[in-house]
């Protein structure tokens, strides 16, 4: 079976962020994810998500990302991780 393909920057923190269980995930805490969330009537220009984003662009900053196929079962709307034109 194929690998999937890497998640978006802040797709792979939120999934860090959940809780686990077992003793050694337990201990270690959750992980948090570093900025505000924004307010629903006053997003940024651009991603919605670039503030919080460890892949930010330039590009995230001033335009709006596409949704597009990663594979068959998985779509993103992220300028790094959509496929070259």
């Amino acid at each position: 079976m194929p690998l999937p393909p890497p998640l978006p920057g802040l797709h792979r923190r939120l999934q860090a962020a959940l809780p686990r269980l077992g003793a050694a995930r337990r201990s270690a805490g959750l992980a948090t994810i570093p900025g505000q969330v924004p307010e629903p009537g006053a997003l940024p220009p651009g991603c919605p998500f670039h503030p919080r984003c460890p892949d930010c662009i330039a590009v995230c900053k001033t335009d709006d990302p596409k949704l597009v196929n990663l594979t068959p079962t998985h779509r993103a709307a992220c300028h790094v991780h959509a496929p070259p034109d």
